[in-house]
């Protein structure tokens, strides 16, 4: 019993370390690619915008209501999507949201 024991102890030990090893190497990518967004963010602002497409005109999007603003707006994510929270672009007005 005692062999089995220890001959089982050193695959546990590995897989132990292994897996912290793992874990550490994934915590390193992820903020090697969090500073590397930063960085690429910091960049595009540097040059006045972000490349994609550019939000949309609020003028007369609000009816006779005045003044009508751009305004970001979340979406309710889909219950299978934690970390997923989308936002669309709208136009407001005292409160109220249109459409662009």
């Amino acid at each position: 019993m005692k062999l089995s024991l220890f001959m089982c102890l050193p695959f546990f030990l590995l897989n132990v370390v292994d897996g912290a090893t793992t874990q550490i190497k994934t915590q390193d990518q992820n903020l090697y690619y969090l500073k590397n967004l930063e960085k690429t963010l910091d960049e595009a602002n540097s040059f006045g915008s972000l490349v994609g497409s550019r939000p949309p005109d609020c003028s007369n999007k609000c009816g006779t209501c005045t003044p009508c603003k751009l305004a970001l707006v979340g979406v309710p994510p889909k219950p299978m999507l934690r970390d997923y929270y989308p936002v669309r672009w709208k136009c407001q007005c005292k409160g109220k949201l249109y459409d662009p």
